[in-house]
């Protein structure tokens, strides 16, 4: 079996460990590399495992990644989609940003990436499984700044409309707690495009 059949099986085997299906469809093949996808609902919304592999630049070898995203679906005007995205090197930057995989090296590859997804991964994805939890985990020290984003802030704004999915009596507090860090982002950023 080769090494993109031996993680293919492991990353299907340790998200399904975990309620995450595997759907139709959830692979893509691509020129440059391919990506496979499971998937999990949660109150209000869905969490998305996304396997992501492109050919490194030498050819020989597959530069692979995990990537876990919390959506939830929020009424406005309109029903629409916030999603909130992370990796495990931004979670702790004691994970690597990818993997190189190899023929040779198929079965430690997948083993660092299932150590990732459990030590890392899961426990932002089980944060975040619900509205409040993703409320509460925002509000964590440096939180916005470990999703993959342009910006902190946006993060936050995305998050006050998860608010709006809180029981009535939490979501003062919340609003007024992450309108807050909207703030503290807003003035990060512009201590750190200042010139002087």
């Amino acid at each position: 079996m080769d090494a993109r059949a031996v993680l293919l099986d492991a990353f299907d085997a340790f998200v399904c460990e975990v309620g995450f299906v595997v759907g139709e469809g959830a692979r893509t093949v691509g020129v440059s590399g391919w990506t496979v996808g499971a998937a999990r609902t949660v109150p209000w919304g869905e969490q998305k495992v996304t396997l992501h592999a492109r050919s490194a630049r030498s050819g020989r070898s597959w530069e692979v990644r995990l990537e876990v995203r919390t959506s939830f679906v929020v009424v406005a005007d309109v029903p629409f989609e916030v999603s909130f995205v992370t990796c495990a090197d931004l979670l702790d930057p004691a994970w690597p940003p990818c993997w190189h995989l190899y023929d040779r090296n198929a079965l430690g590859i997948c083993r660092a990436l299932r150590r990732s997804f459990r030590a890392a991964l899961l426990p932002f994805l089980d944060a975040t499984s619900t509205p409040g939890g993703l409320v509460r985990w925002m509000l964590g020290e440096y939180a916005p700044m470990r999703l993959l984003s342009a910006s902190p802030v946006r993060p936050v704004e995305r998050a006050l409309l998860v608010a709006s999915l809180l029981p009535a009596g939490e979501q003062v507090d919340a609003v007024v707690a992450l309108h807050a860090l909207v703030d503290r982002a807003r003035e990060w950023l512009a201590r750190g495009s200042s010139v002087g």
